[in-house]
């Protein structure tokens, strides 16, 4: 973190203002209250999504998580099944 705020792009900034959210800042997307995905290209909404697959090989001797035993179940994912412009991701 230090590194980012001795970065000379932020020199003027005051980070304990920041911390304190004295500061407003110069742009605020909008958002819709039930999709909250209007500021991602449709193009990005309406792709499918899709598990990335992991060579098992890469996996060998890597115990992050050794009690996690969730295996996912097939999906169909679509958007806009809810009518209200392709906002709110569904699961079918």
């Amino acid at each position: 973190m230090d590194d980012i705020k001795n970065h000379p792009w932020f020199k003027t900034l005051n980070w304990a203002d920041v911390y304190n959210k004295k500061i407003s800042p110069e742009y605020k997307p909008r958002a819709n209250q039930s999709g909250k995905s209007m500021n991602v290209d449709e193009q990005f909404r309406r792709a499918p999504v899709v598990d990335t697959p992991v060579d098992q090989n890469q996996l060998q001797n890597r115990v992050h998580f050794p009690d996690f035993t969730f295996k996912p179940e097939k999906q169909t994912v679509t958007t806009g099944a809810t009518g209200n412009g392709g906002d709110d991701w569904e699961r079918l």
